[in-house]
């Protein structure tokens, strides 16, 4: 489940990238978009979880450490959660250190998750969810190539929109191309 980009390595998430799992969980500023921050408690017992998660088949979610190659660094999460057991569809998500924000670790990141999702474990459909407000977010899926839906929801976080991709529309480019070693 290991792949890569040109500038980030992707692998399942391992007890090591605890720290920062929790420290974008329970930091304000990767929060402040996203939801409310969590508490420390509440991030390891989800750390915990995830691994599991990674370990179990049918798979409920997968979560990944981003690692910035010329560094070894790593500079974020990402990973898919499914919300029916079984299903050919997944929402995404991913969460970057502030520092590696704005540097076009989006883009390559989740586009190379999206390549690997639809090539590899044979997805029919990627969704994704932002805050109204948050423009980068919604730059990010545009340009991916993901269909905004004119619906609105509003959660506990605030207003959020969706967004969409079907297989039959991707179209990976060299920067999110998933390269399987």
């Amino acid at each position: 489940m290991e792949f890569r980009t040109q500038r980030l390595f992707c692998r399942p998430l391992r007890e090591s990238d605890k720290q920062i799992y929790c420290f974008l969980y329970t930091d304000t500023e990767v929060m402040r978009k996203i939801s409310n921050p969590i508490s420390i408690q509440s991030a390891e017992k989800n750390f915990q979880k995830a691994l599991m998660n990674n370990a179990n088949k049918p798979f409920a979610q997968l979560s990944w450490a981003i690692e910035e190659i010329q560094t070894s660094r790593i500079i974020g999460i990402k990973g898919f959660r499914w919300h029916h057991s079984g299903a050919s569809e997944t929402e995404i998500g991913m969460m970057l250190v502030p520092e590696a924000q704005g540097m076009r670790y989006a883009v390559e990141g989740l586009g190379a998750l999206v390549d690997y999702g639809f090539k590899y474990l044979s997805l029919r459909r990627i969704f994704a969810q932002y805050n109204v407000g948050h423009l980068a977010s919604e730059n990010l899926v545009k340009r991916l190539g993901f269909t905004v839906l004119p619906d609105i929801i509003d959660t506990l976080y605030g207003s959020t929109k969706r967004c969409e991709i079907h297989a039959q529309n991707w179209q990976a480019c060299e920067i999110t191309r998933a390269i399987v070693s």
